[in-house]
């Protein structure tokens, strides 16, 4: 009896610690989330699923627009995968993460796309992000001054709009001071922010980035078990192996930094 009693508990943990292990007090319903996931991403593997449900993070690096696999099964993602078509891009990287909700209310969806919607429009925040530099071999401040120019959100937000639009002013620690274009989409079920550059960057005098030629995206989708959070990055730079290999970390680190950016705004709300 002891034997089988020890068998049955080693049978549940090794079916229950990959569903937890992005977390230290949820317990996850393993066939709900598998059926989250086959609803809004259609097209990533049983491996990457796998991976998805036991790290609570997936990760790849897309060779074309129609290699986003990523991409969440909402009514924008038609226009989501224009946006990437159109930019030509050369470098691009995509990311998945599922997160639990930090506090339980009567409807989790709508208070998880408010909160959502009030991290992303509060684009100050993004001041004093840091990420790793590998050519630094340490952490460096990636935003070192954020402000909004048009398109202020006023607070506390009680409503998510479906549109709404913002222009900012932000200090790249690599490239220097830029105006980026901020959109914003949501219907009932998701929030999408979209951020794109409206100058060509230089570096040394010399044009590395064009006009609208640096794109990244947030998704969130809530659904019964947490949220989705998937970001993305592209940039069409200029055809060199040595500026293509110093922008692909350079786009990955900043999709990284709005990853944590989001998630530390998020988990500060309560």
């Amino acid at each position: 009896m002891r034997k089988l009693f020890f068998s049955i508990l080693l049978l549940f943990l090794s079916g229950v610690i990959p569903y937890i292990a992005y977390s230290d007090s949820n317990i996850y319903d393993a066939d709900i989330m598998y059926k989250d996931i086959k609803t809004y991403f259609s097209h990533i593997s049983d491996q990457e699923i796998e991976a998805l449900m036991g790290s609570g993070m997936i990760e790849r690096f897309p060779s074309s627009a129609e290699d986003f696999r990523f991409i969440p099964d909402i009514p924008l993602k038609k226009d989501i995968s224009d946006s990437l078509k159109k930019i030509k891009f050369n470098i691009a990287t995509e990311s998945l993460y599922f997160l639990p909700y930090k506090k339980e209310s009567e409807d989790n969806r709508k208070t998880l796309l408010i909160d959502s919607f009030t991290i992303a429009t509060n684009i100050e925040k993004l001041k004093g992000i840091k990420y790793y530099s590998l050519s630094h071999k340490g952490e460096r401040v990636l935003f070192e001054k954020a402000e909004i120019i048009s398109g202020r959100v006023p607070y506390p937000v009680t409503e998510v709009p479906t549109t709404h639009l913002i222009t900012a002013q932000i200090q790249d620690s690599t490239f220097g001071d830029y105006k980026y274009k901020i959109e914003y989409n949501s219907l009932s079920d998701f929030l999408v922010m979209k951020m794109s550059n409206t100058e060509t960057f230089s570096l040394a005098f010399f044009p590395v980035i064009g006009k609208e030629s640096l794109l990244f995206y947030i998704i969130i989708i809530p659904v019964e078990e947490g949220f989705f959070l998937y970001c993305s990055g592209i940039c069409k730079t200029i055809d060199s192996d040595y500026i293509k290999k110093k922008g692909k970390q350079y786009v990955y680190n900043r999709v990284i930094a709005l990853y944590n950016w989001f998630r530390e705004s998020y988990n500060s709300l309560y």
